[in-house]
């Protein structure tokens, strides 16, 4: 079951953004697309895994943005109020900053 959750509420395509596994989040997501915006017990999204790993994982975020681009929430907050845009440019990433702001995200 996609839906399946760890006792952290993590679902198999957290797991999948987390480790920037490209082939798994298209084969999961395209099973049931209201995952792109679901939230753990901390309330991170998929993106907000793939956007912790930044660079090694730019092919997953390209992906969730712009495929899902009318569905995805990419200002969603965890239980600290980050956004995807704080993660990106705690960890200096400024492609992914750019991405980020090119599709949305609130600064």
């Amino acid at each position: 079951e996609v839906t399946e959750k760890d006792k952290n509420k993590n679902t198999p395509l957290h797991i999948a953004s987390k480790y920037g596994n490209n082939e798994m989040v298209h084969l999961l997501i395209e099973k049931d697309e209201e995952l792109v915006n679901i939230q753990n017990n901390e309330k991170w999204t998929p993106l907000h895994f793939a956007c912790d790993q930044g660079h090694n994982h730019k092919g997953v975020i390209e992906y969730l943005i712009e495929k899902y681009e009318s569905m995805i929430n990419i200002n969603l907050r965890s239980n600290e109020g980050k956004t995807v845009l704080h993660i990106s440019c705690q960890n200096k990433n400024k492609d992914i900053v750019n991405l980020l702001l090119e599709n949305g995200a609130d600064i």
